[in-house]
């Protein structure tokens, strides 16, 4: 036997020698494929691969350790995660999908038990167990939801496609912006609130009182503006000299609020207010 073919021999006798220790931890089929220690795919179409995986739920998927697919077209990644929706995703530990949270996602964490969630249609992101962070723009979130340091538009509550009709929020420089219905390019903000002075400005962006509004204000159902008033603030310069004849100038009237105004305002309430 020459040199080369004794090598050949003894590499397909190892080969042979170790085969069964690789396929001891693996069952590739035609319709499933369990790979890992552990792993069972009785699922058809299902794949099982790590540790300790079930698949029994058709054309579903586990991956990681300890986690089970029972519902149809389901997948389940990380450790202990369980998933009996069909079309879902379980991801993370201990998160739990019952029978009838079809096409839901779920990502979250919990160290010590279960966690079951059994809404259909839904979207979870760390919904239970440990409050976990979600970054956007960013890769460290500081908060339940982070959106970045972006400024900007930041958060829409409605939008159109077009990017008009902006309801949301928006940040500049030490400001938060709300926005009410703005175009795309526009950049000025129905409302803002300063960081530094908490000023609020409605129609300005750039308020020098706490409240200023740049344009008219109303009461429209009553009430007096109030002022808060303490002598101890004040240089006293002089006594109110006005009397009677000032009074006699007001005209004071009551009435109601049109039926069906377009400002939703009540009809069916008398109100009284004075005028000069």
């Amino acid at each position: 036997m020459t040199r080369y073919a004794k090598l050949l021999f003894w590499t397909i006798l190892f080969g042979l020698a170790t085969l069964p220790c690789y396929a001891s931890a693996a069952s590739i089929k035609e319709k499933s494929a369990a790979i890992g220690e552990g792993c069972i795919a009785s699922g058809d179409y299902s794949t099982a691969m790590g540790y300790h995986n079930t698949t029994s739920g058709s054309a579903s998927t586990a991956m990681g350790s300890y986690n089970n697919t029972s519902g149809s077209a389901s997948t389940a990644m990380g450790s202990y995660n369980n998933t009996s929706g069909s079309a879902s995703f379980v991801g993370g530990k201990n998160m739990y999908l019952t029978d009838t949270a079809d096409f839901t996602f779920v990502w979250g964490v919990d160290d010590s038990s279960p966690q079951a969630m059994s809404t259909a249609y839904a979207f979870l992101i760390f919904p239970a167990g440990i409050a976990g962070k979600v970054g956007i723009r960013t890769k460290r979130p500081q908060n339940l939801l982070d959106l970045g340091a972006s400024q900007g538009k930041k958060l829409a509550v409605f939008q159109k496609t077009t990017g008009d009709d902006f309801y949301g929020f928006g940040i500049s420089s030490a400001t938060l912006e709300i926005y009410a219905g703005a175009a795309s390019a526009d950049t000025n903000p129905a409302m803002v609130v300063k960081k530094t002075s908490g000023n609020i400005g409605i129609g300005t962006n750039a308020p020098n009182y706490l409240l200023e509004v740049d344009g008219s204000a109303g009461k429209p159902g009553g009430g007096s503006w109030s002022n808060s008033s303490d002598e101890r603030l004040k240089d006293i310069t002089g006594e109110y000299t006005y009397g009677l004849e000032e009074i006699a100038l007001l005209n004071p009237v009551t009435f109601y609020y049109k039926a069906e105004n377009h400002r939703g305002l009540p009809s069916d309430k008398e109100y009284m207010e004075p005028f000069l």
